[in-house]
């Protein structure tokens, strides 16, 4: 599964005996293994409703490891879920200074003869590097965060 999607599993057990079954959830990131019940942020685990539910954030790309406990009032047994996270790539986020664009906005209008600078600041939420090219009707005329 990509981060920022989310999964819900219902868990079922019963008892032979008919006794009263109680399940756990514990959770724990692959590296290092030590389980808890609290060892995946934002996951949770309604022991009424037997439901394990988890988005994972974009900062948590990795292997996981969910074990359901189901015990009664001797015995006990073990299910465990292994979920992947893989990680998604945001998109950059790129501002024009000066100028309101999207992707509904009019053109931009430079009359001849005048200088008009655009400056353009942009990131990646995922900490990638980025390269900033300009073009003038298909052409690369720059590749700085500024074009005059």
């Amino acid at each position: 599964m990509q981060e920022n999607t989310p999964i819900e599993v219902q868990i079922q057990a019963s008892d032979p005996d008919s006794d009263t079954v109680n399940i756990e959830a514990l959770m724990s990131y692959r590296n290092p293994l030590s389980f808890s019940n609290v060892g995946l942020f934002g996951a949770v685990f309604d022991v009424v409703t037997r439901i394990f539910a988890w988005t994972p954030g974009f900062d948590q790309a990795g292997e996981y490891i969910v074990k359901f406990v189901a015990s009664d009032s001797s015995d006990s047994t073990t299910e465990t879920l292994d979920i992947t996270v893989i990680d998604l790539n945001r998109l950059p986020e790129a501002q024009l200074q000066g100028y309101d664009v999207t992707a509904s906005s009019p053109p931009i209008t430079v009359y001849a003869g005048r200088t008009q600078l655009f400056t353009i600041t942009a990131s990646d939420p995922d900490g990638d590097s980025l390269a900033i090219t300009w073009e003038l009707d298909g052409t690369v005329v720059s590749t700085s965060n500024s074009w005059t």
